[in-house]
């Protein structure tokens, strides 16, 4: 396949993820301020809240990117979430249950 029948073919994923991302933003939007609302913000300036909530979300995200593409973890996390699969100090970490320490 050319490269330009492979961007192409990327098109319609990258349409879903798009789409699927504005969904979520309204629903996480919506919820947000209605809880905003509830917790005593004034109906008036509501909005505010769940645009601070996921723009330091975003921000986050965002940094731990752009250290994860420089090399180093972010600072204090010592390499967790999005490094599972990789040995730490010398023992393998594993991101699934481990059956024979479940207890049941």
């Amino acid at each position: 396949m050319s490269r330009r029948g492979f961007a192409f073919a990327l098109w319609p994923g990258v349409l879903l993820c798009v789409v699927a991302a504005v969904m979520a933003f309204t629903l996480s939007f919506t919820a947000l301020r209605a809880v905003g609302i509830a917790s005593g913000i004034s109906p008036r300036i509501g909005w505010m809240f769940p645009l601070t909530i996921d723009t330091v979300i975003l921000f986050g995200t965002w940094a731990a990117f752009r250290f994860r593409a420089r090399g180093r973890p972010a600072p204090g996390t010592r390499g967790c979430s999005w490094s599972c699969s990789r040995p730490r100090r010398g023992r393998a970490t594993s991101c699934t249950p481990n059956p024979s320490r479940s207890g049941t």
